[in-house]
């Protein structure tokens, strides 16, 4: 542990002591405290910057209030749809990570005992592209591989990197987070995601998934608002989690079940004929098929499994029938199949194929079709483009139901313990 870490005794004694300060100096409160601030830097430098986030992907739009060229203050930006003005707790901490006293500001390199030591960063670069031009005459660029960051601008660079390189091993976090689900979702729908329309749903059910807990502030607005508009909120959780304050419903599944759960209710769907019948018809490939495996996917079967009472999951099934096109089962991200367990990529496969038959994908309150946003190419002149790398990604061919654009990156870290990987850059 780090010498500066805070440790919950620490912060407890440090609390205790600004508290007592507080109290001497005779205000308590958030805005007194920010009043006296204000009233000793009268005389310094301060202005506002408009910046992103960079706590996660989300990439929250704010307002940076900079006081002698230190941030000190963050606000969220209304009309960023992330935040929507108000950010999360990550996010609000985000400033301390440039001043801590933890921050990394020299390469490190280990030495012969074992220990990492500060070296230059000329040293570094130098000693890095030695190695890598040394692997690349060796053994080929396709030794190297990368596990990229998720966000916009490390998804842009290193791609571009590793294709100068010509390497085609450029991997996502995907294999620990939503590999699963999206692979699911496209071998369905076609499409690696959706968004549900939460705000003018009137049935929504979240499994593993609190917007209450989670990191885009938007998504908790727009919980709030199917609940005031009296929206049936169901959560799918192991978990009473957060988001209770909004719910109708929450369901203490047996972890790792929820594919017994969707599998039950499109059960009772089908055997009652309480399906959307015209939009299957117009749209499902291969629905007879597998309608004629739900039967035995009774409400009775999935109880033993899930843990849950064959009364409920078959309520639940006819309310989400009965609001339908307005209702969806809530995509969920890591927590419950975006790849925590073996059947994570089936769990979504029939959640999509449940949605289906609620007939709710693009429909007001069902489960929508974003448009993805592409920012203008660079300056070609400035930029020429690199010569995109023909071979396939490693991988590809031992996992044909992943995404490629993903990679398992899994499998190259696989490869490196047998040798055959020679360089990863995380």
């Amino acid at each position: 542990m780090s010498e500066n870490a805070i440790t919950r005794r620490s912060f407890l004694a440090g609390s205790a002591g600004v508290a007592a300060v507080a109290a001497g100096a005779g205000f308590m409160s958030f805005g007194a405290w920010e009043q006296a601030d204000a009233s000793g830097t009268k005389d310094v430098e301060s202005h506002t910057a408009y910046s992103l986030c960079n706590s996660c992907s989300s990439k929250c739009g704010f307002k940076g209030y900079v006081v002698d060229g230190k941030l000190t203050k963050m606000i969220g930006e209304p009309g960023h749809p992330h935040c929507e003005g108000t950010l999360c707790g990550r996010a609000y901490g985000y400033a301390s990570i440039a001043y801590s006293e933890d921050r990394l500001t020299d390469p490190l390199k280990k030495n012969a005992k074992g220990e990492f030591e500060k070296i230059s960063w000329d040293q570094a670069y130098s000693e890095i592209a030695e190695k890598v031009k040394s692997i690349i005459g060796s053994d080929g660029p396709e030794a190297l591989a990368m596990v990229q960051d998720p966000r916009p601008s490390g998804s842009y660079y290193t791609k571009r990197f590793m294709q100068a390189l010509g390497s085609a091993n450029v991997y996502t976090h995907g294999a620990a987070c939503n590999m699963s689900k999206n692979a699911g979702f496209t071998q369905v729908i076609g499409a690696g995601d959706y968004l549900a329309d939460v705000e003018n749903a009137k049935a929504c059910m979240f499994i593993g998934r609190s917007y209450a807990d989670a990191i885009r502030p938007s998504q908790l607005h727009a919980l709030e608002k199917a609940h005031e508009n009296g929206a049936y909120i169901v959560l799918v959780d192991p978990r009473l989690n957060n988001s209770i304050a909004f719910a109708d419903e929450w369901l203490p599944i047996n972890p790792g079940t929820d594919l017994a759960l969707v599998l039950a209710m499109s059960h009772v769907l089908v055997d009652r004929g309480l399906y959307d019948k015209k939009f299957v018809a117009e749209q499902a490939t291969g629905f007879d098929e597998w309608a004629a495996t739900l039967g035995q996917y009774t409400p009775e079967w999935a109880a033993g499994i899930t843990g849950l009472k064959a009364i409920d999951i078959e309520r639940i099934a006819v309310k989400f029938a009965e609001c339908a096109p307005a209702a969806c089962i809530e995509p969920s991200w890591r927590g419950a199949y975006g790849c925590s367990y073996a059947n994570s990529g089936e769990t979504a496969r029939a959640v999509a194929c449940f949605n289906g038959l609620l007939g709710c994908w693009n429909q007001k309150g069902g489960a929508l079709f974003s448009a993805s946003v592409k920012a203008g190419d660079v300056d070609k002149a400035k930029f020429p483009s690199v010569p995109k790398v023909e071979a396939k990604i490693a991988g590809q061919s031992e996992y044909p139901l992943s995404l490629s654009g993903m990679g398992v990156n899994v499998y190259a870290a696989q490869l490196a313990k047998e040798g055959k990987m020679r360089g990863l850059f995380f």
